[in-house]
């Protein structure tokens, strides 16, 4: 039961700092 919400915590963490990075490159673009 930790382990799984520990790895939902983890990988939303992950899409949000992907999301952040797919931001900054569409306003470079």
């Amino acid at each position: 039961m930790i382990r799984a919400a520990l790895y939902a915590r983890y990988s939303s963490d992950e899409q949000s700092s992907a999301s952040i990075a797919d931001q900054q490159r569409l306003c470079r673009e």
